[in-house]
């Protein structure tokens, strides 16, 4: 039994089963360490972004219809100001993306309109009765080029992330510039990849 100064060391047997593992005791490393932790990873497949899809979370902001305006909902609490902000991001995303957080908005819908056509993955979760993220029914979505997305108030999602470079987005939600909770972040003890190479 390892002591409580001692460690584990993870190794291949070269002359058996590949998925061998050897115990010894020497120092814990970063190495091992991240070796563990990608083992227990769980991979997403994302798929392509459409209304009926993502209706449980919000709305898909693109015309659909005949008439000339397409108009969708966005709802905040009634004593906040609707805030509207340009966002510019930065670096595209590679494939398998990690993602070890995730957020909600508890005042307000949020809204994020696409000004360069650029595509966006996004991730998605529904929420369990004590209001954390149902981490066992993860959803990922890749936009069309042009396509926005509005989340719905506290619902639990990932950053945003681009596939395309330029990116910037206006962003809208109703908020207090100088409430705390404006936005809750929730990291995750298991990061999870989401992998959307067939839709690149």
């Amino acid at each position: 039994m390892l002591q409580r100064n001692e460690t584990l060391y993870i190794g291949l047997f070269p002359d058996k089963n590949p998925m061998c593992i050897r115990l010894g005791y020497h120092r814990y490393s970063d190495l091992v360490k991240r070796i563990v932790r990608r083992s227990s990873l769980v991979k997403l497949h994302a798929r392509p972004l459409s209304a009926e899809a993502f209706s449980e979370f919000g709305e898909v902001i693109a015309h659909r219809g005949s008439d000339r305006r397409h108009y969708f909902p966005l709802k905040g609490q009634k004593d906040l100001g609707q805030a509207f902000w340009v966002t510019k991001i930065a670096e595209a995303i590679s494939f398998p993306f990690e993602i070890s957080q995730m957020e909600r908005h508890p005042y307000s819908d949020q809204a994020f309109f696409p000004l360069s056509g650029q595509r966006m993955l996004i991730v998605v979760c529904p929420t369990l009765a004590d209001g954390g993220p149902d981490l066992s029914d993860l959803r990922a979505f890749v936009s069309e080029s042009g396509q926005g997305i509005l989340y719905r108030r506290n619902v639990w999602h990932a950053g945003m992330s681009v596939l395309d470079l330029p990116a910037e987005f206006v962003v809208t939600m109703a908020m207090e510039r100088s409430a705390a909770d404006t936005d809750i972040f929730l990291p995750l003890e298991k990061p999870f990849h989401v992998d959307f190479k067939e839709l690149v």
